[in-house]
């Protein structure tokens, strides 16, 4: 749990920067939860105050940022608001008004041919202006990684802190693809196979019984 007071697009910024980077360390991150005053990670493996330290590093909005970014369906979204405005996409396919579905997939395609083929567009340009204004408050959560530099506090609590179960509670969260889904299907997948063997046990030993 952190208690940054940063706003929630500073913090859902940067639970998306800290997931990355626990992917990167190996600490299997599952998701994240935020409100305006906290953001709250969830990850299949132990973090430590070294930990905190390399989370809360101001060059965790290098490379992390660049390479969340290229990813993330973000850009899509912004794009696909770019292209209706310019003119590129029409809402309007003859009479019939497109649907969303439609829509997505169209301008997901110019995209994607510029992103490959003109990397430098200016349409691509304004998408990550645009994207990075509305969608990120990286100047927020950049003051606040300065302000927080050696000067953090960490507490490794045996439950949960009163100020902390309005963000636990929250039911928007967002779930981390990675590393952390794999661990927890591999070990549903030992508990399973392990069911599956005591059962078979439990046959065995009740037929013996009976004979």
């Amino acid at each position: 749990m952190f208690y940054t007071f940063a706003g929630r697009r500073a913090n859902q910024t940067l639970g998306m920067l800290i997931t990355r980077r626990m992917e990167h360390l190996g600490l299997k991150p599952l998701s994240f939860q935020i409100t305006d005053y906290g953001l709250v990670v969830s990850g299949a493996s132990p973090v430590n105050r070294e930990h905190i330290a390399e989370f809360l590093a101001p060059n965790i909005l290098g490379d992390e940022l660049e390479e969340w970014i290229l990813d993330s369906p973000m850009l899509k979204r912004s794009f696909r608001h770019v292209a209706t405005v310019t003119g590129i996409e029409e809402q309007q396919n003859n009479a019939a008004r497109k649907t969303m579905r439609q829509m997505t997939i169209s301008t997901d395609l110019i995209y994607d041919v510029l992103r490959r083929y003109e990397p430098d567009h200016i349409l691509l340009q304004v998408t990550r202006r645009d994207a990075e204004r509305e969608l990120l408050d990286l100047k927020r959560l950049s003051e606040l990684l300065r302000r927080f530099q050696d000067r953090w506090l960490f507490m490794r609590l045996s439950r949960a802190s009163p100020f902390s179960i309005p963000v636990l509670t929250d039911v928007r969260t967002e779930q981390v693809r990675g590393a952390g889904i794999e661990h927890l299907l591999a070990q549903a997948s030992i508990q399973h196979e392990a069911e599956d063997m005591m059962n078979e046990v439990r046959a065995a030993v009740s037929k013996t019984s009976l004979h």
